[in-house]
């Protein structure tokens, strides 16, 4: 594309572009990756109605591939896949990536020792954005306590962040979270102390969650024991961390002086 062309001011225009340029060209095939899709519709609302008539009469005599990315699962899932989405039925293939593995994980640590590493993939779990934080001039308590613990540490509110991204009732998870960081592990008296209901103490599934109970073979519950990154598809070690040492306090250590509870986590 050249770079004078200026920006267009409509996805129909961007997406007439291209159907243009790939016209005929049969035999040569075009990957076109459009990232993080969901905010960009959120943006524009008529996005995915416009690309569903691009894809049905500007791409459908072209060799183009195209891969819609989002980091926001439950909007690709609910807005993309989903049977009332103008774009339902027109996808070929699905790809769910999940966080890498203890190895994989290591692999982001070259500087640490094989100990730390594992105690970082313990604390972090096999999210590439959370082990990309990581400074191999710091110590893991310092590590732990800067990202973590620190009120200003990028992943001092991350949980409660990406609760509040996928699901409907963020303020009840949020209650269990509470409860189990207390020391709670029964599932009534997570239920007592997150001051749940009897209804809500029933087996019920997050309409937003549901593709992570059907990935796992579960059940995501307010009273349930453990909780599941919900835009990654990850039981993410950072979660548990974070709900049994982070926060469960209500106070901050300097991220420079290893505290109790990090001493702890890194036993």
């Amino acid at each position: 594309m050249p770079a004078s062309l200026p920006a267009f001011t409509l996805w129909q225009d961007a997406f007439d572009f291209i159907a243009e340029r790939l016209r005929g060209q049969t035999s040569k095939p075009m990957l076109l990756i459009f990232d993080e899709f969901p905010y960009a519709a959120m943006s524009d609302a008529s996005l995915p109605s416009t690309l569903q008539i691009a894809i049905d009469h500007g791409f459908n005599d072209t060799n183009l591939m195209l891969v819609l990315c989002g980091s926001n699962e439950g909007f690709m899932e609910s807005e993309l896949l989903g049977y009332k989405s103008p774009l339902y039925g027109r996808s070929t293939g699905q790809l769910r990536l999940a966080a890498f593995d203890a190895f994989d994980a290591a692999l982001m640590l070259p500087d640490v020792t094989p100990e730390d590493a594992v105690r970082y993939y313990a604390t972090f779990g096999g999210t590439p954005y959370y082990l990309k934080q990581v400074q191999p001039s710091l110590t893991y308590e310092q590590n732990v306590e800067e990202l973590l613990f620190d009120t200003s540490g990028l992943l001092y509110e991350e949980p409660l962040m990406l609760m509040h991204q996928e699901l409907r009732d963020p303020a009840t998870y949020n209650s269990v979270m509470n409860a189990i960081g207390a020391g709670a592990t029964k599932q009534n008296k997570i239920a007592d102390q997150a001051g749940l209901t009897a209804a809500s103490r029933e087996p019920r599934k997050d309409v937003k969650t549901q593709r992570h109970d059907r990935h796992r073979g579960g059940t995501m519950t307010p009273a349930s024991c453990s909780w599941t990154a919900p835009n990654t598809n990850r039981t993410s070690g950072a979660a548990r961390c974070w709900t049994r040492f982070s926060h469960s306090s209500a106070s901050a250590p300097s991220p420079r002086t290893p505290s109790p509870r990090t001493q702890r986590i890194a036993l």
